[in-house]
């Protein structure tokens, strides 16, 4: 067993190394890297675990965990791209500039505020930047977002559960 984790520990920093390497950047940015693929993980298997504790049965959990993987990371793309068009339609955002709630809802599933959150880090930005979009708290708080609410709501409702 231990061996499975240290042959798996080793193939990741040996991949994220291999990744890095391959952006242009230097080893300094294997720390964060890591860093915010490991929030990023530990984000979905947290909305994994909450979906888990809120659901009836083994069938609807799966459901629903599948179902909400396929929308935040397959379909985000083309519901981002309809939420541009329909704003834009609207009036509601203007050619040049977005706004706030759009922009936040580019860094809304994991896998975008943790490539947000490294790009930040990446480009030399300050993690405490004025412009919170442009710096690494933002999409930093909104991956520890998705850890504690999912969490937190599966425990609420399983702890209103009555198991046989």
């Amino acid at each position: 067993m231990s061996l499975m984790l240290v042959a798996a520990l080793v193939g990741g920093v040996a991949t994220a190394v291999a990744v890095v390497t391959l952006l242009g950047g230097g080893l300094g940015l294997l720390v964060p890297f890591i860093g915010f693929l490991c929030l990023m993980s530990i984000s979905f298997v947290a909305v994994g675990v909450g979906i888990s504790a809120a659901s009836a049965n083994d069938q609807r959990a799966s459901a629903y965990a599948v179902g909400l993987y396929m929308v935040l990371v397959a379909l985000w793309s083309l519901i981002y791209a309809g939420l541009q068009a329909g704003a834009s339609w609207l009036g509601l955002a203007k050619t040049a500039s977005q706004p706030v709630w759009l922009q936040f809802l580019a860094i809304f599933p994991p896998h975008r505020a943790a490539t947000a959150a490294f790009e930040a880090v990446a480009d030399g930005g300050s993690v405490l930047a004025a412009d919170p979009f442009a710096s690494a708290w933002l999409p930093t708080l909104v991956l520890l977002a998705w850890f504690v609410v999912p969490v937190a709501g599966g425990y609420l409702r399983f702890q209103n559960a009555e198991i046989e």
